[in-house]
């Protein structure tokens, strides 16, 4: 797989964790909800953070 696929990959990925973390806001607010949807919003946050990071380590590499 190309630099530039991953960086697609990812920028996929992130999409669908906002995705999922907007659907879980829609339906249980920002109030007091079940505690698994905090935990699924925080571990999906994690995931947005990491594929952002190696996004920037992708556009970062040189191609020499």
């Amino acid at each position: 797989m190309t630099k530039e696929e991953m960086i697609i990959l990812y920028q996929n990925m992130i999409r669908q964790y906002e995705r999922n973390n907007d659907d879980l806001i829609a339906r249980y607010g920002t109030g007091v909800r079940p505690s698994w949807v905090s935990e699924d919003l925080a571990i999906t946050g994690h995931h947005i953070m990491r594929y952002k990071k190696k996004i920037a380590e992708l556009e970062a590499q040189t191609d020499a």
